[in-house]
């Protein structure tokens, strides 16, 4: 019995130190509790040039329906507040199916959602073009499409940020121009199609195949991976001295070139006494857990499996943490402006501050003792995330509700341009109207670029640049009803672009600097919902209006009057925070 038993203490330390040398691949241990580093560049800059393309698709559609609104009105035999609703439910469903898309992404990965989204939006221009009636028209390119539309969106805007961390201002701003850019080009696109297609259905086909591009750029959005010299592994061996009998413990966090304290020993009388009870209680714990066969076969397993699975576990560790999980996944500013960053030592430090694992954690780590493996489901799945950005809780605080109320107002009136001015300038007989689209697009994108650089110098009050955006597009609305000619009607155009563009790139910035990066992911989830609602509403009440007066003077009034309200409570948003702090 004590010679099998010497057998099995000295295959133990064989195969653990075998273990060890196998495992020496890498400089650095990897924990499961850290996030992959962003390469803040190389394959990332593959990434942003998909999400410019994602969104430059996506929003260029959107932006253009008021090109194919006399079409639509003439072929369903609607006025245009009631066709009008097809474009704002493909706008509004696209911002409120967020924190679902969100939850989806989470569990099944930016890149399978993305597809889906892709899939599901050129079927449903498809099969709008089947409409019989126009309540059919707004399920199938209104919601269904709407829904698709926020597929491709969002893995497209966070995946931005989960490959870039010192650079992602930049990053970002190139992705969102690709906004502006859509609208630029699909504007003149759809006034091509439509003359040379002769109708709305053909080119509603031609936008179906379009958004199947789209499939190619969520290929690309692959999850952020280890570098190659990481050394991985699920447990990590003990460091044994000569003479000491060890087993392999579960022991995480510990790296490879570290060793445990060992135990020392001193000889008093002809005896050898250890240098405390409790560590003698530990070391003959150790040994009987040797004893065990299963032990030592879990151990031959390791060993045996451990030349072929760093790749294997570098796949698992790759999954571990879904992308959701980023307390800043939605900042679109520079990290290195955030005081949590500040705060920490390092970039990693800062990586491993911001991640919400403590779920995720308990969950792994039990399953990789074989215990319950269900507890990992709620943070990797729908109902974390879902909870996270949807948590009510957060309408008490009467900061956030007056940047909600503001968001209510400017989001209803935000489309009406897109949707309004072309026809507004036909009735002018002025040429080329479909150009204005085109100018507001692309002023838009220059105009992000220069928010986004502007807002990066820590002295810049960004709630004070978006108000001031907020003020130019109240007046480029109000004053459209004055153009009578296209250099005016353009004036307009440059003049809303450049409001639009404060406005729609510094959200995310504003909820950090008023509630903290705690509540972003919360604060945003709610912001989307107020914005998705006011988005389906907004544009057919100003429509409506237009019905009722035939003409646009009183809508583009109205809609300049949403803005306006909308700068009063951002205005009021930082006092409220002050007054709540005293």
């Amino acid at each position: 019995m004590e010679n099998k038993t010497d057998n099995n203490h000295e295959e133990a330390t064989r195969l653990t130190v075998e273990y060890q040398d196998t495992n020496k691949a890498g400089d650095e241990a990897v924990n499961y509790n850290e996030l992959p580093p962003p390469p803040d560049g190389g394959y990332g800059w593959v990434i942003v040039i998909a999400s410019f393309f994602c969104n430059c698709i996506v929003d260029g559609i959107v932006y253009s329906f008021g090109i194919f609104l006399d079409d639509f009105c003439k072929y369903f035999d609607v006025g245009k507040g009631t066709i009008s609703w097809a474009g704002s439910l493909l706008s509004g469903v696209y911002m409120c199916v967020g924190p679902i898309v969100s939850a989806l992404a989470n569990k099944y990965g930016c890149r399978a959602v993305c597809i889906a989204g892709s899939i599901v939006a050129a079927l449903a221009f498809t099969l709008s073009t089947l409409s019989t009636n126009v309540k059919v028209f707004f399920i199938t390119y209104g919601v269904m499409g709407g829904a698709g539309f926020g597929m491709i969106y969002l893995p497209a805007i966070v995946f931005v940020g989960y490959y870039f961390e010192k650079k992602r201002s930049l990053a970002t701003g190139i992705a969102v121009c690709g906004s502006g850019f859509g609208a630029f080009v699909f504007a003149p696109l759809s006034s091509f199609l439509l003359e040379t297609l002769g109708g709305w259905k053909s080119a509603n086909l031609v936008l179906a195949c379009i958004l199947l591009c789209c499939i190619v750029c969520g290929a690309l959005m692959r999850p952020l991976q280890w570098p190659e010299g990481a050394n991985i592994r699920e447990l990590q061996p003990l460091n044994l001295d000569p003479g000491v009998q060890c087993s392999n413990l579960a022991i995480d966090r510990i790296p490879t070139n570290s060793a445990l304290p060992t135990i020392v020993e001193t000889k008093v009388s002809n005896s050898v006494v250890n240098r405390s009870m409790m560590e003698l209680k530990v070391e003959e714990k150790q040994r009987s857990r040797l004893n065990s066969e299963s032990d030592i076969e879990r151990m031959r397993r390791r060993k045996s499996s451990a030349t072929g699975s760093n790749k294997a576990s570098r796949t698992e560790l790759d999954k571990a943490v879904p992308v959701m999980l980023r307390k800043d996944v939605f900042y679109s500013g520079s990290v290195q402006n955030l005081k949590e960053f500040q705060s920490q030592k390092s970039l990693t430090a800062y990586r491993n501050s911001i991640i919400s694992l403590n779920k995720l954690h308990t969950g792994e780590v039990e399953n990789r003792q074989g215990l319950k493996v269900e507890e990992m489901d709620e943070a990797k799945g729908c109902s974390g995330i879902l909870g996270s950005l949807m948590d009510v809780s957060l309408l008490k605080d009467w900061t956030f509700m007056f940047l909600a109320v503001s968001n209510l107002f400017g989001m209803a009136a935000l489309f009406v341009p897109f949707f309004y001015i072309v026809d507004s300038a036909k009735q002018l007989n002025i040429e080329n109207p479909s150009s204005l689209i085109s100018i507001i697009g692309i002023t838009n994108t220059f105009g992000r670029i220069a928010c986004g650089y502007v807002a990066d110098f820590p002295a810049v009050n960004s709630l004070l640049l978006n108000n001031c955006c907020l003020v130019l597009c109240a007046i480029a609305l109000a004053a459209v009803p004055l153009c009578t000619t296209y250099a005016m009607y353009m004036i307009a155009s440059v003049v809303f672009g450049i409001g639009l563009a404060g406005y729609m790139s510094l959200t995310s910035i504003i909820l950090v600097d008023l509630l903290g990066l705690d509540k972003l992911t919360n604060a945003f989830g709610l912001l989307i919902m107020f914005r998705g609602a006011a988005a389906i509403f907004g544009a057919p009440l100003i429509g409506g209006i237009y019905d009722l007066t035939n003409s646009y003077s009183a809508s583009f009034f109205a809609a300049g009057g949403l803005f306006g309200v909308a700068a009063v409570f951002s205005f009021l948003a930082p006092v409220v925070a002050k007054f709540k702090k005293s």
